[in-house]
């Protein structure tokens, strides 16, 4: 049916695909509700009671937007772990600081999983700006890590 090589490269794009995917679901969807709808909420701030209101409206919207965020975190898992294992000899061409790099941008990716799994089980009761603060942080921090990784992978450390 297929040839082997055919399939590795059909499997390896949908891959980085949906690794690429997740990531802009994940961390799009945080930079949408911290930098546009929260301040976009028209309220006076003046008053405590409105200050709460907003607060109440990207509570609402964080949960709405969980479900979404939990599957995009579940893609880019299953995706970081193919990748990983598939760039493996890549990494280890590439010298100590890929791996280092790489070390340090998947510890940040267990924060962030384990963020996730705090917010879930209801164990962080903070508010949801609070949350999405630190959602926004630790996921861009992999970002600006991901990119270095590859760049010094492609250049061959």
């Amino acid at each position: 049916m297929f040839e082997s090589a055919i399939w590795e490269a059909v499997v390896g794009i949908g891959m980085r695909w949906l690794h690429i995917g997740s990531a802009l679901v994940a961390i799009g969807g945080t930079v949408v509700m911290m930098l546009v709808i929260w301040p976009g909420l028209n309220v006076d701030d003046a008053e405590a009671g409105d200050l709460l209101k907003r607060d109440g409206v990207l509570d609402w919207l964080d949960r709405r937007f969980g479900v979404l965020y939990y599957a995009s975190l579940g893609g880019l898992a299953f995706s970081g772990l193919y990748q990983w294992v598939m760039l493996a000899n890549d990494h280890a061409r590439a010298g100590r600081l890929a791996e280092m790099l790489l070390l340090v941008k998947v510890t940040l990716a267990m924060v962030l999983f384990g963020m996730a799994w705090v917010e879930a089980v209801g164990m962080w009761q903070a508010p949801a700006r609070v949350r999405l603060t630190w959602r926004l942080v630790v996921g861009a921090s992999i970002v600006m890590i991901a990119g270095a990784v590859r760049y010094v992978r492609l250049s061959g450390g």
